[in-house]
């Protein structure tokens, strides 16, 4: 018998939806280019496009490097939920995609900052560069994927992503996911046939030089 044809039938049916969607959502991803398994996966909600969209960069100090004054720099910052983290499945990367629209041809330029905010409160961070896209038309739809530098733990920490921006130009955000993932990524098709491509490339040049020295 259909659900909705039982005393509160549509309640039942939006709720069984729910638990649908909500199973779906907290189900392990993995593996992939990214990691061996997807822990989990953040939606950024739109008050926090909004800071993003506000924050006004500092001043780089030009006696620094671009490295340096990226770390010093004032940043608004993302600070995810806490999740406890097992080293045995070592190491942790984030996986940003950002979506929005140029503002002008030309460029569009990013700097982050990644990492881990950690139980006794201390925050550690690391540049996050490569969210950027070149020679993009005014009113374009760009989407930016990267992956964070990965992180080792020695324990089993219970720890919360951070994202801080420190720069963004010629990008008006609309949309932003963030992806936790544990573990090397697979190697790409592409990535996969260079390998081989180079193996046996140095397995000529070896037999080449065997028969050089033969002759």
């Amino acid at each position: 018998m259909p659900v909705s044809k039982f005393p509160g039938g549509t309640l039942l049916a939006a709720v069984l939806a729910f638990l649908s969607m909500t199973a779906g959502a907290q189900s392990p991803v993995g593996p992939s280019e990214y990691g061996q398994i997807m822990i989990a996966e953040y939606e950024m909600p739109p008050e926090q496009i909004a800071r993003f969209a506000e924050f006004r960069p500092s001043a780089a100090d030009s006696g620094e490097s671009a490295l340096v004054n990226a770390l010093l720099a004032d940043t608004e910052d993302w600070v995810g939920p806490e999740q406890t983290l097992d080293a045995s499945t070592n190491p942790y990367s984030l996986v940003v995609t950002l979506t929005g629209t140029a503002l002008a041809d030309g460029d569009i330029r990013s700097l982050w900052q990644s990492g881990w905010r950690m139980e006794d409160g201390m925050t550690r961070l690391n540049a996050f560069p490569g969210l950027s896209k070149d020679r993009v038309k005014a009113g374009q739809t760009v989407t930016l994927i990267r992956q964070s530098p990965p992180t080792t733990f020695t324990s089993n920490p219970t720890v919360s992503p951070v994202l801080a921006l420190v720069n963004m130009s010629n990008f008006r955000l609309e949309t932003m996911t963030v992806q936790l993932w544990a573990g090397v990524g697979e190697a790409t098709a592409t990535e996969t046939s260079l390998a081989f491509y180079g193996l046996w490339v140095g397995l000529g040049l070896l037999v080449l030089g065997w028969w050089w020295r033969r002759a």
